[in-house]
């Protein structure tokens, strides 16, 4: 999120209608090349922490919804599975979706960015990071429901306490 934040920061400090309301706030130009590589070197953090995120994600093989698919011989069958899927399934496919469009993002910029002097984001850039923020904003929110309201990731019952001993 960091990352999108200072790509758009970068975006509306260089834009010309709306350089001079940044200025007037804080006066980025001395920093937008600092800028320019802190986002690159957060979104190559980014892109590299993704990768056990991505392999770790694997609640949607648990509950053999492919097999459930494919075994479905009408397009009926199908939408009776996918309605049938427990929400937190829902969830977790969604929050899948929206991290990938966001990874696809970050590696797209990351990417088109490498050869820029100081790793400067252009305007596509700017504009992916705008796109892709607050999409990230909502798995992240997504992320969090999993958690908290369907217990997924959380050992229950695996917390001992010191004094039961």
């Amino acid at each position: 999120m960091t990352t999108q934040a200072l790509d758009i920061l970068y975006g509306l400090s260089t834009y010309n209608s709306t350089s001079s309301l940044v200025q007037s706030v804080y006066n980025t130009r001395p920093l937008l090349s600092d800028i320019g590589r802190m986002s690159y070197a957060l979104n190559t953090i980014g892109i590299l922490t993704s990768i056990p995120a991505n392999v770790t994600g694997g609640l949607i093989k648990q509950q053999d919804l492919f097999t459930k698919l494919k075994a479905a011989q009408s397009a009926d069958e199908k939408m009776g599975v996918l309605k049938n899927m427990h929400p937190k399934l829902k969830t977790a496919f969604v929050h899948a979706i929206l991290n990938d469009i966001v990874i696809a993002g970050a590696v797209w910029n990351w990417y088109s960015r490498s050869g820029n002097a100081m790793n400067a984001p252009t305007w596509v850039n700017v504009l992916i990071s705008a796109v892709t923020a607050p999409i990230l904003g909502f798995a992240v929110f997504l992320g969090g429901k999993m958690v908290f309201d369907y217990g997924v990731g959380v050992g229950f019952g695996r917390y001992r306490d010191s004094k039961e001993e």
